[in-house]
């Protein structure tokens, strides 16, 4: 393996063989999906945790700050929608030129094998290895279903993951499923995980990934099934210690409610237009404050406005769109970092004021 290969291999998967990356390219054929509407908010807390970001270039520009030292990987593939035919009708719609451009450690372009466009999607696989084995970047293959969650099975993840590899790709990102030591044992390459069943508690994700990594993945790429929680941090650090410390799922479970307990918001007094909140002491200074309208149920559709004030001192006033559950939510980890001197072993109140639209609002934590 070349010098430049091995190198930002080595960036992607850690010194214990494993890695964790996070994935925030669904917007690529989504749009705005649920907690990922403004990027950057949902980035920022948990890019610390990531050995890696899966993410567009498009989000990159405007979402993640150039003095970012974690690898990228960098979403290749599109041109092809939710509302659109057949999810499958995928192109390559980012140059390798533009990858080395945006110094990205790897690229990452779906295949749908089995699909009406397996074909086309294949040879834009062994295309853009061609390519990245040119210049060094590795390729990883993206076992994509589209529509059809029922060949998530191991029989059908195989064969994609084999055909994956055997066309150059350097990793293969796949799905969870039972049997999943058929799957790595039968792709050459470093398989990473991808979501598994729908689920409903984080135990039951906890779960799964442990299950995987006891099967012969080497990490993880999981999205929604972290920022998509009400305690991202918490979670991101509960799949971290799977991946990297050999933790067993009660035991990420154990440190997931231990960070969720430590960064428990506390409603302190809420007027006709604000609300007061108790920030207890986080040693990460990570705080993510969701709040509605407790009279109304939500934020009118729209922009609202809201003043922040913490410890007595106006931070700034910000711009809402409100989320699909119509609450709002504030990250305040970029202005704790801007103020080192504040103590992390002290209560913190914040005040949220609503200044537009100009109604009586009794504001609430949502939950």
């Amino acid at each position: 393996m070349d010098w430049g290969m091995a190198n930002r291999m080595a960036q992607l998967i850690q010194s214990d063989g494993h890695a964790l990356f996070l994935p925030v390219d669904h917007g690529y054929f989504q749009g705005p999906t649920t907690k990922l509407e403004e990027p950057r908010k949902t980035i920022e807390p948990l890019l610390p945790y990531a050995d890696a970001l899966f993410i567009t270039r498009g989000v990159l520009r405007s979402s993640v700050d150039p003095d970012n030292t974690r690898p990228i990987v960098l979403r290749v593939s599109g041109g092809t929608s939710m509302v659109g035919k057949d999810l499958a009708n995928e192109g390559i719609t980012t140059s390798m030129e533009e990858a080395i451009r945006l110094n990205a450690s790897a690229v990452g372009i779906s295949i749908f094998v089995g699909s009406d466009y397996e074909k086309e999607s294949l040879l834009n696989l062994s295309k853009l290895v061609d390519e990245g084995e040119r210049y060094g970047i590795p390729v990883m293959a993206v076992t994509a279903v589209g529509r059809e969650l029922e060949k998530r099975d191991a029989r059908y993840l195989s064969l994609s993951s084999r055909i994956a590899a055997e066309l150059g790709a350097r990793v293969v990102k796949t799905y969870w499923c039972q049997d999943f030591e058929k799957v790595s044992g039968g792709c050459p390459v470093p398989v990473i995980m991808a979501g598994g069943p729908q689920v409903d508690t984080e135990l039951e994700v906890f779960e799964f990934v442990y299950d995987g990594m006891q099967k012969g993945a080497i990490g993880v790429n999981l999205g929604r099934n972290i920022w998509q929680n009400d305690f991202p941090v918490a979670m991101i650090k509960g799949i971290r210690a799977l991946v990297h410390q050999s933790a067993t799922p009660k035991e990420a479970q154990e440190i997931f409610n231990s960070e969720k307990k430590g960064i428990e918001l506390i409603p302190r007094k809420s007027t006709e237009d604000s609300i007061d909140v108790v920030l207890p002491p986080s040693a990460s200074m990570e705080y993510y404050i969701p709040i509605r309208p407790a009279n109304r149920g939500f934020f009118p559709t729209g922009i609202t406005v809201i003043e922040l004030e913490a410890d007595g001192v106006q931070i700034e006033t910000r711009c809402h769109n409100q989320s699909a559950d119509g609450w709002i939510g504030s990250s305040l980890n970029q202005w704790f970092k801007s103020h080192p001197e504040l103590s992390r072993g002290r209560n913190h109140i914040v005040r949220f004021t609503v200044i537009k639209p100009m109604k009586k609002y009794h504001l609430e934590i949502v939950k």
